[in-house]
Order: C-alpha cells, then sequence, then structure tokens
C-alpha cells in the first residue's frame, strides 16, 4: 500500500496545503481536498479525496492499475500510440509558447537553459520561412534542415548502394535487439495509414494480375508437397465443418451458380483465431475474387459487409435467392 509521503510527493503538495472540504477545494479551483471522513472503501488510505467526483485518489490509481493489466495487448498499443502524440503536440506547443516570450538576441541562450530543443525568434530565416522552430543545438531553421535532408536523401543516398546497405544493417541490428519495439511501431503504422496501403495492394493487383499469377504458379511448381498438404487440410476442416442437418444439394447448387468473377465465400470463417463457421447454405455468399483474397479470414473485424443470402448486395454486388 502507498505510504502517505509517497502520495503527498506524486501530488506534490503538502498535507497542511490541502483544502478540507470539497466546498473550499471548489472555491480555490483546487484538484485535490482532504476528506473529512477519509476513503470509503479502505481505512488505511490517507483520505485524499479528487474535487470534480470525491472518489478516493488511491483508490482511483488501483482501479486505474487493475484496468491496464486486463487490457488487450492491442488496446495498450493504442492508448500508448495516443498518449505518445498527445505528449508531442503539448511539448511542440509549449516549446512554441516558450519560445514566443523570448523574441531577443539571448533567445537561444535562454532556451539552452531551459533545455528546449527549438525555440523562436519572431523573424523570418535567410529562406523566407516566418517566424520558423530553430534547433537549439545550432540555430539553424527546422524547415531548412528538413528539407535538406529530404532532397540530400532522395537525390544522392537513395541510390547509393553502399549507404542502403549500410542502412540497412543498422536497421536489422535495432529491429533484433527491440523485437517488442518493432512490432508496436509497424501496428501503429498499419493503423495510421490501413486505407493507403489497402488501395496500394488493391491497385498493385489490378496492374499487375499477369505477374502475380506466374509468380504463383512458379511458387506451386517448386512447393508441390505444401500444395497438396494445405489441400488435404482444407477438404478435413471442410469434412468437420459440416453438420448431419445441412444440405448438400443446396450447397451443390451454389456452387454451381457462382457468377463469373465471383467467388463463393464463407462468412464466418471455417479457421480462424477468432470463430470457426460451418459448411452450411446460411454460411455462403458470392464476393468478387478480389474482394474475398483480400477478406482472407478475418471476421468479425472486416468492415465492408456484402449481403447474406438473398439480402440486396450493394456498391455493384450481385443479389441473389441461395436457396432457390
Amino acid at each position: 500500500m502507498t505510504d502517505q509521503e509517497t502520495i503527498f510527493q506524486t501530488l506534490g503538495v503538502k498535507r497542511e496545503d490541502l483544502p478540507l472540504s470539497r466546498r473550499e477545494a471548489k472555491e480555490l479551483g483546487a484538484k485535490y481536498y482532504l476528506g473529512p471522513k477519509g476513503c470509503k472503501k479502505s481505512d488505511l488510505h490517507v483520505g485524499v479525496l479528487r474535487t470534480h467526483n470525491s472518489e478516493c485518489y488511491e483508490c482511483h490509481l488501483d482501479n486505474r492499475r487493475l484496468a491496464w493489466q486486463n487490457m488487450s495487448p492491442e488496446r495498450r498499443a493504442k492508448l500508448n500510440e495516443k498518449q505518445r502524440i498527445i505528449g508531442r503536440r503539448k511539448t511542440e506547443l509549449s516549446n512554441k509558447a516558450r519560445g514566443f516570450a523570448l523574441r531577443d538576441t539571448e533567445a537561444r541562450k535562454v532556451a539552452m537553459e531551459h533545455g528546449l530543443i527549438v525555440y523562436f525568434t519572431g523573424k523570418p530565416c535567410p529562406k523566407g520561412h516566418q517566424n520558423p522552430p530553430r534547433f537549439t543545438r545550432n540555430g539553424e531553421c527546422q524547415i531548412c534542415s528538413q528539407n535538406y535532408a529530404y532532397e540530400k536523401y532522395h537525390n544522392n543516398l537513395k541510390h547509393d548502394p553502399d549507404y542502403t546497405a549500410e542502412n540497412r544493417r543498422r536497421v536489422l541490428i535495432w529491429q533484433n535487439n527491440n523485437p517488442n519495439k518493432k512490432n508496436l511501431n509497424q501496428a501503429n503504422y498499419y493503423r495510421r495509414h490501413i486505407a493507403k496501403i489497402l488501395e496500394y495492394h488493391f491497385t498493385y493487383r489490378q496492374e499487375n494480375h499477369e505477374k502475380i499469377r506466374k509468380r504463383q504458379l512458379d511458387w506451386a511448381e517448386r512447393n508441390p508437397e505444401k500444395i497438396k498438404s494445405n489441400a488435404a487440410k482444407y477438404r478435413a476442416t471442410l469434412r468437420n465443418a459440416i453438420p448431419n442437418w445441412a444440405s448438400i444439394e443446396q450447397i451443390e447448387r451454389i456452387y454451381m451458380n457462382c457468377p463469373e468473377g465471383f467467388e463463393v465465400d464463407h462468412i464466418a470463417p471455417l479457421q480462424s483465431d477468432v470463430i470457426c463457421g460451418l459448411h452450411v447454405p446460411q454460411n455462403l455468399q458470392y464476393l468478387p475474387s478480389s474482394i474475398n483474397r483480400s477478406k482472407g479470414n478475418k471476421f468479425p473485424t472486416f468492415e465492408m459487409s456484402y449481403g447474406i443470402n438473398g439480402i440486396n448486395l450493394e456498391n455493384s454486388f450481385l443479389s441473389v435467392d441461395l436457396l432457390k
């Protein structure tokens, strides 16, 4: 249990400085106060209460700690990324606000004393950028430095095999030493640019259909045993996914009536970490080939829905009655 000294040190106040009632705390604009009756849940708590809801501060910390322990890794990563962005914005705004108050020749000196990364002078840089942030370490315009680095990379270093190999080596060393950070960065990048990534893959498949097909055939020729193994595994899964009450005749009719350019898709995939569906008419739908391949075994997080058994399929997809 947290002792009293640690609690008051965390809050950054002394015990005698805290208000003794909620009304007094509201009048003074204080975030915390000492409750006259202490904590309602534990006699071991100091009795520091939050002004806006009269909740015990130590109970609040315990609840947040418990919620964090029970949180999924995906949710934790999302919150960490959100806090990182908020912290970066606060730092930029704080640096800018403090820098605007230093519009004199001593701005850089004062910024170095305060440990600021950038500072402002209120004057344009030699290339005309109006009041840009300047690096404290060298006094250069931040925008000019970014433009110079961008041009240097794309005009020279990007096509230099030695630089590319060395950079790749450093990246691999860092990734091997920091696998958790690597996975988190990749997940955050994918989440921030998911629309752009999906659009790129879709365009690439449309423009390189023959190239992809040739690559798939080459792989199939080099790995016949894997093709047979995957086919056998799928047949076994299919047999286990057909219940006794399923209509084989209806399933065969659905496959026979599949339109050209479409494929029969399992709405709930037969194999998935989330759910394992059945091979029954109610779990089948027609999807365009490209959409079906990109859907994979995603369920239910796949955001696009195309209709089930006779429900009208919008966005140029077919409307069919599968059970006729």
